[in-house]
């Protein structure tokens, strides 16, 4: 998992003020002028960069001019022995660069903010449907849900329908998104919220009522009825 990094734009390059050897979890630095204290994040720096004794480190912290080591050999670098007066500079990591393009493929990519919904089947409880539609888009922990139906039997129980990726436990019982229903047969229309009965099933409830949907709530359903949800939450 990415963490967030300390830059600081003004951090002078410096040298070794004693050796250290390639286990070492301090490092005492001449100076430490404009450096990262590591109050926002660990950062990165640099060892000889240029010859064969090359090393990035991880730095945890830093007080004064003594640093404390988090990984030695970062960024695909080895660690090595380091003589007193060699260089070392606050730099930037490979490990970055990546974790950001990933992100930003996340975003704009296959599975983020420009991709297609994605069609899924979900599970009807107390109910069976015939026709329509249910797709999900999922960019990060956030997850979109449109579901369009039409029943092809009566309900018999609350009405319940399985979410396509697990939600968080913050949001059990918390509304996630708005409901309609039709009755077809006279034409009548019903709006209420969806909630998270659970971390994987919707119920369905209208606004100011005491009971779920269901059976005769919020009408006598039937086939050829309407269910229509679109809904948003945290996955787990």
């Amino acid at each position: 998992m990415a963490v967030r990094m300390e830059h600081a734009g003004a951090a002078a390059a410096t040298t070794l003020s004693s050796s250290i050897t390639n286990a070492a979890t301090t490092i005492n630095v001449t100076s430490a002028t404009g450096w990262p204290t590591g109050s926002v994040g660990p950062f990165v720096t640099t060892l000889d960069a240029g010859t064969a004794s090359e090393e990035k480190v991880l730095a945890l912290s830093r007080t004064g001019t003594v640093l404390t080591v988090s990984t030695r050999g970062y960024d695909g670098t080895t660690a090595v022995s380091h003589a007193s007066g060699a260089a070392i500079f606050h730099s930037f990591s490979a490990t970055e660069a990546d974790e950001a393009n990933v992100a930003a493929v996340a975003l704009t990519g296959v599975s983020g903010l420009n991709s297609a919904w994605t069609a899924y089947t979900p599970t009807y409880n107390g109910f069976t449907v015939g026709t329509g539609t249910a797709v999900y888009k999922q960019i990060g922990k956030t997850v979109h849900v449109l579901v369009n139906v039409e029943l092809t039997s009566a309900v018999t129980a609350s009405m319940r329908v399985s979410l396509p990726v697990t939600a968080s436990a913050n949001m059990l019982n918390g509304v996630v998104g708005s409901c309609f229903g039709q009755d077809t047969s006279v034409g009548a229309f019903y709006t209420g919220v969806a909630y998270c009965a659970t971390t994987g099933l919707l119920g369905f409830i209208s606004n100011g009522a005491t009971a779920a949907w269901g059976n005769a709530v919020p009408h006598t359903w039937a086939s050829s009825d309407q269910l229509r949800f679109v809904v948003t939450y945290e996955a787990a």
